[in-house]
């Protein structure tokens, strides 16, 4: 979260900031993600994930894990690092591998529709409101706050691609109660 949150961290730990696991609880309830694609071996939030290591943005195919092989995907994790120009790659590959290999991605990205990278070409925007996300220290793993944006959840799903963006607001808090629920 290089570009949103200052710090005397490393680069590395800029980049690693953690989504809160209640948050993805909730959105793990509705899309069943099978791998996290941004993860970090201290901050992943599925059983499978690649890491920097793995250079998701240069796969060719997130559907082919270099461990595990051809994996059948019906949601992938995107918590995408933050700094320069990477919420942009993220967003242009999960597009990418919607089209071309029908993978359906969520993004958790700050939310800012007036930057030259918002996407135009998703499913599904929903704008988190009426707070902050507090992200997990990428060292402590304590929540933090005084994120410096709202965030917001971009959707790509193979069987919408082609329909008109569907744009939604849910409260943080709303999200928050949702935890725990069958």
């Amino acid at each position: 979260m290089a570009d949103v949150i200052s710090s005397d961290l490393s680069a590395n730990d800029k980049d690693s900031w953690s989504t809160p696991q209640w948050l993805f609880d909730v959105l793990n309830e509705e899309f069943f993600f099978d791998v996290d694609i941004a993860a970090s071996d201290d901050n992943a939030k599925c059983g499978t994930y690649y890491t920097a290591l793995d250079d998701a943005l240069n796969m060719v195919d997130w559907g082919v894990h270099p461990n595990l092989g051809k994996m059948a995907y019906q949601y992938v994790w995107i918590n995408p690092p933050y700094s320069r120009g990477m919420v942009k790659a993220f967003l242009n590959k999960a597009y990418e591998q919607c089209v071309t290999h029908k993978i359906n991605s969520v993004l958790l990205i700050p939310a800012t529709p007036d930057a030259s990278w918002w996407p135009t070409n998703a499913s599904e925007v929903r704008f988190i409101t009426g707070g902050r996300i507090s992200f997990q220290h990428p060292i402590t793993k304590k929540a933090v706050n005084g994120n410096t944006k709202g965030s917001a959840l971009v959707i790509y799903r193979h069987q919408d691609l082609g329909m008109p963006m569907v744009t939604r607001y849910v409260s943080r808090d709303s999200l928050k109660a949702m935890e725990g629920r069958p």
